[in-house]
């Protein structure tokens, strides 16, 4: 024991000042984040130095224990007090976990993330722990001299007694959530298959004010078998299908209004294809339903749903279950005091719009979580969708083939649902400057119409008609709700539209099995995928985009950046070493390819050169000159495949404006700016 005590507290402050030197040095590097917190709590430039001297002190005087331990460890001297100090080191660390799970972690959503939003925060309040430990030891005489033993004994009790509190109410909550889970027990370790369970609310709960059926489900009542009005549609999902918006508003309800068509709504927050086969098997099929269609959320159905970027540290609320609880218990506080608020506002008869004014106008909607914290999300989204990632859409298309044998002769057909950041220009630039692999914008895309093309399977993509949707005020298009992921009133119109021309068209052509993939026609206007519809047999020549004009976007697939203007005209850059569209070209004869570009410049530039793939076969390259040019090449027949043909555009350097530009904050690498494009018959 006399050798072990010292040899315990050396490696206990060795610890302790190798954190706070940690700290010290990431308070120095994030100076610009302590102003900012010390700004918002009021303590300005004053509460800056203040927390430097914190971590500084915490330095310091665990240097000198450390001194002290191995002075006396070297004179062969005995530590005292060793129980004693060992059991306040447990209870410090055990009040700095609290006091960042409870205080400083903070709920984006009743889902989640319980994350610390400024980890230096926890980080400093461990070098505050460490500092107060090292003076208590220091300080234990005095209080043995000045404080009765009735009261030290009473507190050390106290201690005792809450350190025993919080660690049986953590084994008891994780006990009973791996016994009888509920939504407030539910977290992102948890099997999908009591996840979804879990979130099947009870017959008659409230959502938006709308009772949920007798099935748990977010729809009116369903019929039995046999019964219900004739055609009928099951529509499975995930939380897109559960729902953002009052029923009214939701895309199946829409498209029912649409078409009128009897569309059930099946879905859960949180699952994904294996849980769609499961409620295909379970529910659906029961139903007896004429058409079943799945809605299909790319953002994480191809790859396991992202969660919040890395693991949770020890300061994160999610990496416990009781702080879990905690913060989900005041969420449905802070509810039932809204609910009780809006109960009291619907018996005045104030319609849902005035009590959701984010319904009609989304420039007035409140985001759901931080912008630090949403970004990072959406960047692994992309990270997960716009990177080809070596088996994981095999393991997706094998999950749809489970769900396609499943349904034996029951038509099934597929919607796909984009994520925000292959709608949104900004979005898109901003996850694109977080990720350092190249990302394909529209991946997920591709490869999934790509596989349902070749097994002729009925699909619905609803990229290019949100791609499509007018801008408002603040240039962005607002189809999805503030920091949120899902759609808002306005993306469900324009889905529950879609949807509707789409299930009306299957069941209209003789039954959703025909074996033809269904897409939406895009706004018709010249040069639009009405005028030259996807497979079509002769599609219209010529086809001209006007870049920047907004028609242009349902061709377009990834690598290009939002509209801009130059002298009164408007072009869109390309973004990154590559561009890609894809059009319908008719199969035969010779075309010749126009287009109206410049090249990103800036002095000492090599000239840009433009390679042009078609179908993956290169006819030709193009040396840009100086300015804005015309410049034309023919497009042979031959390397031309099945309509659609895939339009790639390599390109020989790309630049960022804030690489040369002082005081630039421009990072996008831009290659060449483009004009317009148009194919047309070449001259015999």
């Amino acid at each position: 024991m006399r050798l072990l005590a010292p040899l315990v507290f050396l490696v206990l402050h060795g610890l302790g000042v190798r954190a706070c030197w940690a700290v010290w040095e990431l308070s120095v590097q994030r100076r610009m984040v302590l102003r900012i917190l010390a700004d918002r709590y009021g303590l300005g430039e004053i509460g800056v130095q203040a927390l430097s001297v914190l971590t500084a002190g915490a330095v310091i005087a665990g240097g000198f224990e450390l001194a002290r331990v191995a002075w006396w460890a070297a004179r062969r001297r005995a530590e005292r007090d060793v129980a004693l100090r060992l059991r306040v080191a447990v209870y410090f660390g055990v009040a700095l976990v609290v006091s960042s799970v409870f205080v400083l972690s903070t709920a984006e959503s009743f889902q989640g993330p319980f994350r610390v939003r400024h980890p230096v925060t926890a980080e400093l309040v461990l070098a505050g722990a460490y500092l107060g430990y090292v003076l208590w030891t220091w300080f234990l005489p005095a209080a043995r001299r000045g404080l009765p033993e009735g009261l030290r004994r009473l507190a050390e009790r106290l201690c005792l007694c809450g350190v025993v509190g919080v660690a049986f109410g953590e084994l008891s909550l994780r006990f009973v959530a791996a016994v009888r889970p509920t939504p407030i027990l539910i977290t992102r370790d948890t099997p999908s298959q009591i996840r979804r369970e879990s979130e099947r609310q009870r017959p008659g709960a409230l959502r938006f004010h709308f009772p949920m059926n007798t099935t748990g489900h977010y729809d009116g009542e369903f019929a039995a078998a046999g019964e219900a009005r004739r055609p009928l549609v099951v529509s499975i999902g995930d939380s897109f299908s559960y729902g953002s918006v009052p029923h009214h508003y939701h895309f199946t309800t829409v498209a029912e209004r649409a078409s009128g068509l009897e569309i059930y709504n099946l879905g859960f927050p949180g699952i994904g294809p294996a849980d769609y086969l499961e409620l295909l098997v379970s529910e659906a099929l029961e139903l007896e339903p004429d058409l079943i269609v799945i809605q299909l959320y790319l953002g994480n159905d191809i790859v396991t749903s992202p969660a919040p970027p890395g693991p949770p540290r020890w300061h994160d609320a999610d990496a416990y279950l009781l702080p879990i609880v905690w913060h989900r218990m005041n969420i449905l506080r802070r509810l039932e005091i809204s609910r009780t608020f809006l109960a009291a506002v619907e018996s005045s008869g104030v319609s849902l719009t005035r009590r959701f004014p984010w319904l009609e106008d989304p420039l007035v909607e409140r985001p759901t979580m931080g912008a630090d914290l949403f970004h990072q999300l959406e960047a692994r989204i992309a990270w997960a969708i716009c990177i080809d990632h070596r088996g994981a859409h095999g393991r997706f298309f094998a999950e749809l083939d489970a769900i396609l044998a499943a349904a034996g002769s029951t038509p099934v057909a597929f919607v796909l649902i984009p994520d925000e950041l292959q709608v949104e220009e900004g979005l898109w630039e901003t996850v694109q400057g977080m990720n350092e692999q190249p990302l394909e914008r529209d991946l997920a895309q591709r490869k999934t119409v790509e596989w349902m093309g070749s097994r002729r399977l009925p699909h619905l993509d609803l990229l290019p008609l949100l791609r499509a949707v007018e801008p408002l005020a603040d240039g962005r298009r607002h189809v999805y709700h503030l920091r949120d992921t899902h759609f808002n009133a306005r993306g469900n119109a324009v889905a529950g539209e879609a949807l509707a021309a789409f299930v009306a068209r299957l069941l209209g052509d003789g039954g959703a099995g025909a074996s033809e993939a269904v897409a939406p026609p895009a706004p018709g206007a010249e040069g639009s995928a009405a005028d030259h519809p996807a497979g079509s047999a002769e599609p219209a020549l010529p086809l001209r985009l006007e870049f920047g004009s907004g028609g242009e976007r349902p061709f377009l697939l990834h690598g290009w950046a939002q509209a801009e203007n130059m002298g009164g005209r408007s072009f869109v850059w390309s973004l990154g070493a590559r561009s890609a569209l894809e059009v319908s070209l008719p199969p035969e004869g010779a075309l010749r390819m126009t287009f109206a570009a410049a090249p990103y410049e800036f002095p000492g530039r090599p000239a840009q050169v433009v390679g042009v793939f078609v179908d993956g076969t290169e006819i030709g390259a193009v040396r840009l000159g100086k300015g804005l040019g015309t410049y034309s090449l023919d497009v042979p027949a031959a390397a031309r495949g099945a309509s659609p043909c895939r339009v790639e555009l390599r390109y020989a350097y790309t630049r960022a404006p804030a690489d040369f530009m002082e005081g630039a904050l421009d990072r996008r690498q831009l290659a060449v700016a483009w004009f317009s494009l148009e194919f047309a018959r070449a001259a015999e």
